[in-house]
């Protein structure tokens, strides 16, 4: 890796840190993985993972199991969601369902990338809630990188 791309890394991990501290997070006590760090919020876990050779940043967090059969209603449910849910997506990957955001590297700004971020963790929160108590979907726990 050129000097240059080492530059540019090192100035969005520095971003993604700031804004976790905008968030009053400590981004050290929260660092999951090389360029990872795992938030908490009420039930609901997010991974916050930079990809440079992608230039974005995802947060994810696996929200819960799907019940088998999945009801009709979930699916609906998710779906109008997805509508309402700027800037998120909510989706279904092995049998469970996903919250994620994707931010371009070039569009992280220490002051307006925090309040985005703060959503997602209280949607996460809140939908995890809403998808086992109506739906009869089942808590999971996060315990690996999500990308």
């Amino acid at each position: 890796m050129d000097h240059n791309k080492r530059q540019e890394i090192d100035v969005v991990v520095l971003t993604i840190q700031k804004i976790l501290q905008n968030l009053n997070l400590a981004p050290e006590d929260l660092k999951y993985g090389y360029y990872e760090w795992k938030v908490s919020r009420g039930s609901a876990t997010i991974i916050l993972s930079y990809i440079p050779s992608q230039g974005f940043v995802c947060a994810e967090s696996i929200l819960v199991a799907c019940p088998e059969p999945m009801p009709s209603e979930m699916i609906s449910f998710l779906l109008r969601e997805n509508h309402q849910t700027h800037g998120f997506t909510l989706s279904i990957r092995d049998e469970k369902v996903i919250l994620s955001l994707l931010i371009y590297d070039l569009y992280l700004h220490e002051k307006a990338t925090p309040k985005k971020l703060n959503e997602l963790f209280d949607l996460a929160d809140h939908y995890d809630n809403i998808l086992v108590e109506q739906f009869g979907a089942q808590w999971i726990e996060t315990s690996k990188s999500l990308t």
